[in-house]
C-alpha cells in the first residue's frame, strides 16, 4: 500500500497489491495445517504453512511466534547453510515486515540471501524470490532505488530459470512496476504492468488472482497519471472479472472495490466514492471481523472520503474508530497507525478544528519518526499538513519553514522529478507569495509546473491548479 499525493496532502490510501514470494514459489512443503507445535522434520512442511496461513489471517504475532520456533527447530534438524532455513527465514521477513518492523525484516531476508549464495547460487528461482522479499522490504522504507536494483537483479534470474512467459516472472514485473510507481515513473511502470498482464495471460493461468491484482495496479497506474476516466473502466470492468475468479465476498475484491472508490474520489464523485468505500469496508469486516488491521485500514479510507464530503463527525467518529482498532491489533508503532492519524488530523482540518489538527499531526510526524525514520516520503507528507495548518492560521513563517522541510525530505527520498516533490514547491510557492516574494513564488511554480508536466497529462488537476496560482501572482 502507498500514499497518493495531492495539492492539500494526501489523506487517503489506496490499495496496493504486491505480490508476495510466498504466491509465486514452487515448493514441495505440505499445505496441511497442524495443532502440534512439536517440531520434527516431518512435521516441519505443515508448521510453514500453518505460520503462512496465520499471518494471512492478520495474526500476525503468532505467525511471527511460530516461524521462530520453526527457524530454531530448522537449525537443529539441517545444517546450517540448508536452502530450508533460508524458505523460513523468508517467511519471517515477510511476517516481520508486515508488522512494520523493517530493519529486522531486512536483516532477516539478508540472512537468507546468504545461505542461498552457499546452498543453490545466485543462479536460482529461490535467490530470486528472495530478491524479490529484500525489495519489498526496501520500498516499505522509501529506499525505491535499491528495491529497483534487487527488481532488476530477480528478474535477470528468472528470465534465465522460468522464463518471460512464465507467472513467476509476471509476479516480480508487477511489483518492479510498483517500485517505480512510487518513485513517479508512471508511465514507465504502466508499461511493466502491461507486460506483466501479457506474461500472466501466456502463463496458461490467466484467470487468477495475479491477474486480478495486476489489472488492479494498472488501474492504480492509470490513476496516478490523472487519467480518471481509463482507471475508472479498468476497475469496474475488473470488478465484474473478478466475481468470477475470486468472489465478490473475498477480501481481495475489497481492495479493488476500494481502489474505484479512490478514481471516484480523485474526480469528485466523493459521495459515490464513500458507497465503494463503505462497501468495501463491509466486505473487510465479514472477511476478518471488526479487530482486524485491514477493516481498521478501510474504515480509515471511509473516513478520509466523508471528510471530503463536508461529514467531518461521521467522518471524526470512523476514524477514531479505526485508530482504535488498529491500537489494538498492531499498536501505535505500526507505521499505519500513524497513518490513519494523519487522515484524523486532516478531518479536523477539514473541519477548521485547527488546534486538534496540528495536535494530531505533531503526534503523526512523532510516530512517522519513529516508525519509517524522517528519509521517508510520509514524513515529507505530515510535514506537508502541518505547514497546512500553519498556512490556514496565517503562521506564515513557521508554514514556509515546514514546507521547505518537506521539500528536502521529498527530494531525498523520491528525487526532483516526482510529482509529489512539486506539490511540496508549489505549495512553498503559495505561502512566498502571501509573504510577497514574488519572484522567489513564481520560480518554484514554473519548476513544479514542469515536473507535472513531464509526468502528467495536460488536463490534470495539478498543472490546472499551478497554472491558476501562476496567473494570481502580481
Amino acid at each position: 500500500m502507498r500514499l497518493t499525493g495531492n495539492l492539500l496532502g494526501a489523506l487517503f490510501m489506496p490499495f496496493i497489491i504486491l505480490l508476495a514470494p510466498a504466491q509465486a514459489q514452487t515448493t514441495n512443503l505440505d499445505e496441511t495445517l497442524v495443532e502440534s507445535q512439536e517440531i520434527t522434520l516431518e512435521n516441519l512442511p505443515k508448521i510453514y504453512s500453518e505460520a503462512v496461513a496465520l499471518r494471512n489471517q492478520g495474526n500476525f504475532n503468532h505467525s511471527e511466534e511460530l516461524l521462530r520456533q520453526a527457524i530454531e527447530a530448522g537449525e537443529r534438524l539441517f545444517d546450517g547453510n540448508d536452502p530450508n532455513l533460508a524458505q523460513l527465514l523468508n517467511q519471517l521477513a515477510l511476517t516481520l515486515e508486515v508488522q512494520g518492523k523493517y530493519q529486522e525484516a531486512e536483516r532477516t531476508v539478508l540472512h537468507a540471501l546468504e545461505i542461498d549464495r552457499v546452498s543453490v547460487g545466485e543462479a536460482n528461482s529461490n535467490f530470486a524470490l528472495h530478491l524479490n522479499t529484500l525489495a519489498f522490504v526496501l520500498e516499505a522504507q522509501g529506499r525505491f532505488e535499491e528495491a529497483a536494483q534487487n527488481y532488476r537483479q530477480s528478474l535477470n534470474i528468472l528470465e534465465v530459470t522460468v522464463g518471460v512467459e512464465h507467472s513467476v516472472y509476471a509476479t516480480i514485473l508487477n511489483n518492479f512496476a510498483e517500485t517505480l510507481r512510487g518513485q513517479g515513473k508512471y508511465v514507465e511502470a504502466e508499461e511493466l504492468l502491461r507486460q506483466a498482464i501479457e506474461a500472466q495471460k501466456k502463463s496458461g493461468s490467466p484467470d487468477t488472482r495475479e491477474y486480478v491484482f495486476m489489472q488492479n495496479n494498472l488501474g492504480l497506474a492509470l490513476q496516478e497519471q490523472g487519467r480518471y476516466r481509463e482507471a475508472e473502466l479498468v476497475f469496474r470492468k475488473l470488478l465484474e472479472d473478478a466475481k468470477n475468479i475470486i468472489a465478490a465476498t473475498h477480501p481481495e475484491y475489497a481492495l479493488v472495490v476500494n481502489n474505484l472508490a479512490l478514481t471516484l474520489e480523485s474526480q469528485g464523485d466523493f459521495a459515490g466514492a464513500v458507497d465503494f468505500y463503505q462497501s468495501s469496508s463491509g466486505i473487510m469486516r465479514d472477511a476478518f471481523g471488526e479487530t482486524h488491521p485491514r477493516y481498521a485500514m478501510a474504515l480509515s479510507n471511509t473516513g478520509s472520503a466523508l471528510a471530503s464530503l463536508g461529514r467531518h463527525e461521521d467522518a471524526i467518529s470512523t476514524l477514531v474508530n479505526a485508530l482504535a482498532i488498529l491500537e489494538q491489533s498492531v499498536g501505535e508503532a505500526h507505521p499505519q497507525f500513524a497513518l490513519t492519524l494523519n487522515s484524523l488530523a486532516g478531518a479536523h482540518l477539514s473541519a477548521r478544528q485547527y488546534s486538534q489538527a496540528k495536535t494530531l499531526f505533531e503526534r503523526s510526524l512523532m510516530l512517522t519518526e519513529a516508525s519509517v525514520g524522517v528519509l521517508h516520503p510520509r514524513y515529507s507528507l505530515v510535514l506537508n499538513n502541518l505547514a497546512r495548518v500553519a498556512l490556514n492560521q496565517n503562521r506564515l513563517d513557521e508554514a514556509e519553514a515546514l514546507y521547505r522541510e518537506a521539500i528536502e525530505v521529498s527530494e531525498q527520498t523520491l528525487g526532483s522529478n516526482h510529482p509529489d516533490y512539486a506539490i511540496h514547491l508549489g505549495n512553498l510557492g503559495q505561502v512566498l507569495s502571501l509573504q510577497g516574494k514574488t519572484d522567489e513564488a513564481r520560480g518554484l511554480l514554473l519548476k513544479a509546473m514542469s515536473i507535472f508536466e513531464a509526468a502528467l497529462p495536460p488536463d490534470h488537476t495539478y498543472i490546472q491548479e499551478t497554472r491558476r496560482r501562476l496567473r494570481s501572482l502580481p
